[in-house]
Parts: structure tokens; sequence; C-alpha cells
């Protein structure tokens, strides 16, 4: 989703003085306020306060000097409180006189400020303006802020002086009421007709308020008056914007070709991202689209167009072309994630050879986790989850300290081997983790151990205990449903778990076009442990329908919480049909060509 907040400049904090801009001013030449208004510039709030103190008393009726000595004292005040409050020694009572202090300290420079405002000359509108916003930015900092008294600040600020930073405050204050932004972007416009990050600002709050027609049009508006400025400038906020909103418009031909367009002109990832987002609605429309620019007698984006062509083969579920497309870019782009599609495509073609080596290749390339999940999968789908567990095993130490890290590891681990059914092994790795995991994660893995132990009373107790946890967090819903049923609450899991189903329905894309990985395996995993067999049948299916790596014969063949349906017919028929699918789709591999 594209941010309406990168459109707003930031209001100021902390040292944002008062200077006087005039030289006729008689306090002009005063010594200590000029010093004053340099420590302020070199961030020395230390020499701000003494100057000011100094100039206020040398001349008590200087304005600009009260209210710069009351900022100064209501930001020492701030930062006194907050060097106690994020401290990792102070104590709950340090914190609380720190705050009792600061917010008394914070309170009493209002009254000064207000006292150097009304001191300030009424024909110095840019003082005044300062003036109100830093108010509003004192009052901001309350504890218990007055919006009204912010809302009249920001107010009188444009009213003695209309400009950009009097709007940008107000704008800010008021960032969840469309009217007002729009209203002061129209007034700032007026002002600055020449400028274009007024238009820029409208295009956003018309994209907000889902009037897609006027947006596209502003987006158009703004692209004209920037290059105006400067010959082929491109502003990528407003592309992605505009590309968002003529995919909201279904306009999705034009997206693409305009998407295509800052690609190779502008080099632009944002329009590449959406050009996917669009391709998963039409991709055979994207294949068209790309081939036409792969295909040109003249281009320097080939690899770029091989590997758009390998994504969209894929969301077609053509793994053969794909892989075509991303072995022509492995010839001369070997990096982490060429590999790692390839993998994805020698595994969704049945080749766990490759598929294995690939991903392999991927992580150690990557020199981070990002491939780590994948490549568990694969392992353990193409018939490797002992060495998986070989290599996990060598990396938990079986003693009681265990950090966060290792807590993921062992819960990775002992799935591994309860789906090997080596029972005695996993529990032993849960133990430790009993009193440490607060969403009943390891105790309802511990459970379905003992259960394979044959230790029935103690597993009942387990899953008695996670339902009793209170408060039980959203993540441990997926625990509970089978805790619940298997406590003789059959209704309530019942509840819950098509609760969740109903919650988990709706599929979308990310940024980069991929679908988000859809739950519809976990809920049938559920739906079997509460001995709902259809509901579990039907998740399935749609598992393999809309998942971006369904084919899991070799992990559905392990799955513990599996255990209900598996002997099923209707089980052994879906598995059948979906085998055959992949089956057809392991083809020989296809190169991509002009034909």
């Amino acid at each position: 989703m594209l941010l309406f907040s990168m459109c707003l400049t930031a209001v100021a904090e902390d040292f944002d003085g008062i200077p006087i801009n005039s030289k006729q001013n008689k306090w002009a030449s005063s010594k200590y306020f000029a010093k004053g208004i340099e420590a302020i510039s070199d961030d020395d709030l230390e020499m701000a306060l003494d100057m000011f103190e100094k100039e206020v008393k040398q001349h008590p009726s200087n304005g600009y000097a009260i209210c710069n000595l009351a900022q100064c004292q209501f930001i020492a005040a701030r930062n006194e409180m907050r060097i106690v409050i994020y401290s990792d020694n102070s104590s709950e009572q340090d914190i609380a006189i720190a705050k009792k202090r600061g917010n008394k300290e914070i309170n009493d420079a209002l009254p000064l400020f207000d006292r150097g405002l009304t001191k300030l000359p009424s024909t110095d509108g840019e003082a005044l303006c300062q003036a109100y916003r830093i108010k509003a930015f004192m009052l901001r900092n309350l504890e218990n802020v007055d919006s009204t008294q912010v809302a009249e600040c920001y107010e009188k600020a444009i009213t003695v002086h209309p400009c950009n930073d009097a709007y940008e405050g107000h704008m800010d204050f008021f960032f969840n009421d469309t009217e007002v932004v729009v209203a002061d972007a129209q007034a700032l416009r007026k002002l600055y007709p020449d400028d274009p990050s007024n238009v820029k600002l409208l295009a956003y709050m018309a994209y907000r308020s889902e009037d897609f027609s006027q947006c596209v049009a502003l987006c158009e508006e703004y692209n004209a008056m920037i290059k105006s400025q400067e010959e082929d400038a491109l502003d990528s906020q407003v592309a992605s914007l505009q590309l968002m909103t003529l995919k909201e418009l279904g306009r999705n031909e034009e997206a693409m070709d305009l998407a295509l367009k800052y690609i190779e002109d502008y080099e632009l990832n944002d329009a590449a991202q959406i050009f996917m987002m669009l391709a998963q609605i039409e991709p055979e429309l994207a294949e068209i689209k790309v081939k036409q620019r792969l295909f040109a007698e003249i281009s320097d984006k080939m690899l770029l167009w091989n590997t758009m062509l390998g994504r969209i083969m894929q969301i077609k579920k053509d793994y053969g072309s794909a892989l075509g497309y991303f072995k022509t870019v492995e010839k001369t782009d070997q990096v982490a994630f060429i590999y790692n599609e390839i993998a994805k495509c020698y595994y969704m073609l049945g080749d766990t050879e490759n598929a294995v080596k690939y991903i392999d290749a991927a992580t150690i390339m990557n020199e981070g986790e990002e491939y780590l999940s994948q490549r568990d999968h694969m392992l353990v789908n193409c018939g490797m989850a002992s060495k998986l567990i070989s290599e996990k095993m060598t990396g938990v130490e079986l003693t009681n300290n265990i950090d966060n890290t290792q807590l993921l590891q062992r819960f990775i681990l002992a799935d591994l081997l309860l789906q090997e059914r080596d029972y005695a092994q996993a529990a032993t790795i849960l133990e430790p983790l009993l009193d440490k995991d607060d969403d009943a994660s390891a105790l309802s893995l511990y459970a379905t151990a003992l259960r394979g132990l044959g230790r029935d009373d103690e597993a009942q107790r387990c899953m008695q205990q996670i339902t009793e946890i209170d408060p039980m967090p959203q993540s441990a819903i997926p625990n509970i449903i089978p805790a619940l049923y298997a406590t003789g609450r059959s209704d309530e899991a019942l509840k819950l778990a098509n609760s969740l189903a109903l919650q988990w329905e709706n599929y979308q894309l990310d940024s980069s076009g991929e679908e988000i990985p859809e739950s519809c395996y976990t809920i049938a995993t559920l739906f079997a442990q509460i001995g709902e067999m259809d509901k579990a049948l039907e998740y399935l299916e749609k598992h393999f329908l809309h998942d971006d790596m369904p084919y899991d014969f070799g992990l559905m063949e392990r799955d513990w919480r599996l255990d209900n349906v598996r002997e099923l017919p209707q089980y052994k028929t879906l598995i059948e049909k979906y085998k055959t699918i992949w089956k057809n789709n392991a083809t020989t591999i296809k190169n991509p060509s002009k034909s």
C-alpha cells in the first residue's frame, strides 16, 4: 500500500527557534540574543539556555528571547525525562518520578512561552507563524494534549503568515481527516502554483478517497509539471501511485504498458513489482507484453525480461518454460534469487536432486536466512528429512540454557522429529521449552510426542493446560483448537476453526506480485485434528489450487496432523489427482524461443 505520509514533511522538533528576520528590529544587535540563536543552529541546548536567560534578564520585553527561552526549557525537561524513561537501569519508581517532574517542567514552560508570544510585534508575521507552530509542537508533547488548542495554534499560524510550514503542520495534525488535508493542499496550490509537490499531495489524497479517475489525472499533471522543470524527470512514488490507480480502475493493459515503459526508461523496480501484480490477474497478456520487449531487435534488458517471463510462467504453472527462462538468465547473472527460482522449478518438475542443489546454492550465496525455510521444505518433501534433522541437531545443545534463536530451532526440529515418528527425541527437545513458550506451541507438540509414546494421560493434561492459558495471544489459536477438541469442547473447537478459516479465505498479493503464503494447509490440518474430514479435504484442495508451492506430497505422507484423514479413500483420490497434474507438468524442459 502506498503511504500518504511520504508526501508530508515532518513537523519540526527540538531546536526550531524564532530568529529576528529584520536588521531594523531593536533586538537584532543584542549580543546575548545573537549568541542564543547561534547555539540553536549548533544544537547546543546548554549554551542556548544560558544566552536566552541572560537576554531576558537584560531585555525583559524581548518576546523573541522569551519564546526561545521557554522552548529551550521545554526541550531540556523533555530530554531529561526521556533519558530516565529509556535507560535500562531505571526502575519503575525512577520513571514515575521523572515523568511527574518532567511533565511539571514542561507545563511550566508554556506560560512563559505565552508571555513571549504577546510581546512579539504584530507586524512580524513570519515570527508569529513560527511561534504558533512551536507552541503547537509543545502542546502535542504534553501528556494530555488539548487537540482544540493545537488546532487553534496551527490555524493562527496559517492566518498570520500563510506558507508551506504553517500548512504542513496543520496537515500533519489532521493527518486522518481527508477533507482538511485536501483543503490545505488546494490552498497551498493557489499560493505556489508552480510547486508540483502540492499536486502530488492531492493525487495521494484522491487515491486515499478512492477517487481513482481524479488520482490518475493529477498524476499526469504532476508528471507534466516536473518534466517541464527537468526534462525526462520521473518521481518513482507518483509513478507507482499512477500504476496502482490504473490497476484499481481495471485498466490493466494501459498499466502494463506504462509499467514496462518505466522499467525500460528508468529501471524502476516498483514498476516491475506492480507489473507482476498485474501478471497475476492477466498472465497471458503479461506474457505477450514482455515477449514484445524480449524479442525487440535491440534490448539492453534481456536478463530482466527473461526473469519476468520466468515468473509469469510460474504463475501459469508452466514450470518447464519457467525453468528455461531462468536458466537463460543463470548463464549471465548467477545470483541467489535466480538460483532460488530455478530450485522451485526443478522441485515442481519432480527433479528433487537439482532442486536441492540449487536451493543449497541460493542459501550459501545469500549468506542469510531468506531461503532457509524453503530449503527445509524441499529437503523434507524430497525424502531427506533425516539429513535435515541431522544438520539441525548439531546446532542445538541439549541443555536448559535456551535463547530466542534456539527456541525457534527446537520448534522446527521437534516438528521434524514428529514427522519421522521419533517421539522420544522430540519430547527431549521440547521439555526445556515448556515454561518458556508463551503461545502453547511447545505444549501442543509435546502432547503429540507423549501420545506417540503411549503416555495419553500426560498428553491430556498438556491439552487441558493449553485451554487454561490466560491471556492467550492470537498466534496460539491453531494450538487452542485441537486442545479444545481433545478436552471435550468440540463445539467451541469447530466454531473457532470456522472463524479462523473465514479470516484466511481472502487471497492477496504482496508488493512483488506474489501471493502472500496462505494457510489453507494449516486450516486443513486443524479440521483433520478435530474430526471434520470433509472440511479438511476441502482446504487441502484449496491448498493445491492456490498456494505457491502446493505439491507437498512428502510432507503430507509424514505430517502427524493429517493422521485422521490420510487413510480415507477421498484423501487418496485427491492426492492421486494432483500427483497426475504434477507429472503432466514435469515434461521436457522447454527453451524460450521467438516462435
